[in-house]
């Protein structure tokens, strides 16, 4: 088994229009190691709900996903076959996360918390991650995406990472309603004027920790007690304003 580009992969994938079939061995081994029915399988492959790790042993691509009645990862395991009338995709054996790991190593953080992130509400997602890598174990970093259109009418796209937000503010107002964090908007104008971003063609936002999700640009501002309670004095404060 070897490293390989995502980007590849998705792209091999993806000539296939994402046909894929699932063989009877992957139906068995589906039923034996998960609780997910061998259709909802293929179905979270074909969609793109699955999380493609970046490895590869010769045609076959490796993509993980998270049952939440075992509370455990599964690795589905793909084949392309590039034949003449184009290529094709079948869904050859089910893994367990041990069996994938001792081949290959640990799956890396962002791609497990990203497919527990596609299983799991917030609440037993955040639960999820003290039990996995225990407090203070996982650092989020909030990514902004801004879609623009460029002088050619062509939509790009700018990143900006390390967005101003805190955990709690996440956890308490959704991450949708990130821009409503103090500091916020100051944060990304400063990062417009420094990329020299063309504001006026802006058509729309998106914000990440695991996966993208819709940044509301509406969001009221909030205070943020976590912040308020970081700065120095504030307890002395807020024992006289109380």
């Amino acid at each position: 088994m070897k490293s390989a580009s995502l980007s590849k992969i998705t792209a091999e994938l993806s000539a296939c229009e994402y046909r894929v079939n699932m063989s009877l061995h992957a139906r068995q081994r589906a039923v034996e190691r998960s609780s997910i029915a061998p259709g909802r399988v293929l179905d979270l492959v074909t969609t793109r709900h699955t999380v493609t790790l970046p490895f590869r042993d010769a045609a076959r691509s490796y993509h993980v996903f998270f049952d939440k009645v075992k509370m455990d990862f599964m690795v589905a395991v793909v084949a392309i076959d590039g034949g003449i009338k184009g290529n094709s995709a079948s869904i050859v054996t089910i893994l367990t996360r041990s069996q994938f790991e001792n081949d290959a190593g640990s799956i890396g953080k962002k791609a497990l918390r990203t497919a527990a992130s596609r299983a799991l509400d917030p609440v037993d997602f955040r639960r999820w991650e003290a039990g996995e890598f225990g407090p203070g174990g996982v650092h989020r970093r909030y990514r902004v995406f801004t879609y623009y259109k460029n002088e050619d009418g062509n939509t790009e796209c700018e990143i900006f990472n390390n967005a101003p937000v805190c955990d709690q503010f996440v956890d308490e107002h959704s991450l949708t309603s990130a821009a409503g964090h103090p500091g916020f908007w100051s944060w990304y104008a400063r990062q417009a004027s420094r990329t020299s971003l063309p504001v006026d063609s802006v058509v729309s936002m998106r914000i990440a920790d695991t996966d993208k999700v819709r940044l509301d640009l509406c969001a009221p501002a909030r205070e943020c007690l976590s912040c308020e309670a970081k700065k120095p004095g504030w307890a002395f404060s807020s024992l006289v304003r109380s």
